[in-house]
């Protein structure tokens, strides 16, 4: 597993900074060891396909790459891919977040460090070109290994998901990381395919990342444990039109720092040390730019993801008191409890 650089950090200082280089082995993280960790990982997944090709006992893989997460490194044909002053700066681009320290987000935030404040347009193109090679860099490993699946005639009978535990900001909203309730950091991708799936169809439906496992018992016909806290979405992946078992989905950051809940229309996001609320339509606006708090004709989408809120924290087992920071909002939608 790739440890820390600390070259990483605070970088680049203006446009001539030069110093770091993604394809430095000498740096170690992902090139300790003189491999990249993205292609060992694929290289010992490839050996254990190979290995039981022949066998008639179930397989199970689970093939956790460290990428892209940083430190930023590739070889060097993957960051020449990205053309610098061709990588798009972001909509919601901001020099920095004005409640990033309420929000846990701040400067002694060991991802928000790295790069320098106030954000930079250079900057920011920087480390997203860096990303973007670092991500196409582990498709073609990914790659590799759905070849290997093929070459083993092991792809027909294979069920194969990709997955994210979380997104990242890198620059969007004056932040690097991933520790924000925007949408840029907490809807990830989650890809299936094989067996008898539907191909080249997307889905929009609320799902949580966790689902994943009850999901996976479903289709495998195993029984599900009285106590696992997760619900079966397998429904959704069979038919595009089906309902989530999910109405909203409720997200927390730390004790007291951000708060969100959503219909997968609207999202409720709270920063509570900053006294913030923040209301987002992610249809009209998925950068989520214009704060709509307030404005009445948007009070029932409030009420709505309230109510929501409430059921959900409580269910999560959530200590954190909203009420005590936002009385007037609870009074206002919700009356007396």
């Amino acid at each position: 597993m790739p440890h820390s650089v600390n070259a990483a950090y605070n970088r680049p200082i203006n446009e001539q900074d030069s110093l770091w280089l993604p394809w430095d082995t000498s740096y170690g993280g992902y090139w300790e060891g003189g491999k990249h960790w993205s292609e060992v990982l694929a290289d010992e997944t490839i050996k254990y396909i190979e290995k039981n090709s022949d066998s008639k006992q179930p397989l199970f893989m689970f093939c956790s790459f460290n990428a892209p997460h940083d430190p930023r490194q590739s070889p060097r044909e993957y960051v020449e891919m990205y053309d610098i002053d061709k990588i798009k700066i972001p909509d919601n681009f901001l020099p920095l977040h004005p409640f990033a320290d309420e929000m846990g987000c701040g400067k002694d935030l060991r991802d928000e460090a790295l790069a320098p404040f106030p954000r930079s347009f250079f900057s920011v193109q920087k480390h997203r070109q860096e990303y973007y090679a670092l991500i196409t860099h582990l498709d073609v490993q990914i790659g590799r290994i759905l070849r290997s699946l093929h070459d083993n005639n092991m792809d027909k009978n294979t069920l194969i998901i990709f997955a994210a535990d979380n997104g990242l900001s890198v620059g969007n909203h004056g932040l690097m990381g991933k520790q924000s309730m925007y949408d840029h950091s907490v809807k990830v991708p989650l890809v299936f395919c094989g067996l008898d799936l539907p191909q080249g169809e997307k889905r929009s439906q609320l799902v949580y990342l966790q689902d994943l496992v009850p999901t996976l018992y479903d289709m495998l016909g195993i029984q599900l444990p009285e106590d696992m806290d997760f619900v079966s979405q397998k429904q959704i992946l069979y038919n595009e039109k089906a309902k989530s078992k999910r109405e909203y989905i409720y997200s927390a950051y730390l004790e007291d720092t951000q708060r969100m809940i959503t219909d997968g229309r609207y999202k409720l996001f709270f920063i509570p040390k900053a006294n913030r609320i923040l209301l987002f339509d992610l249809k009209k606006d998925p950068m989520e730019k214009k704060n709509l708090f307030g404005i009445k004709k948007y009070d029932k989408a409030v009420k709505n993801l309230l109510e929501g809120y409430i059921v959900l924290s409580e269910e999560a087992g959530d200590k954190f008191n909203l009420e005590d920071y936002f009385p007037d909002l609870f009074r206002k939608y919700l009356g007396s409890r």
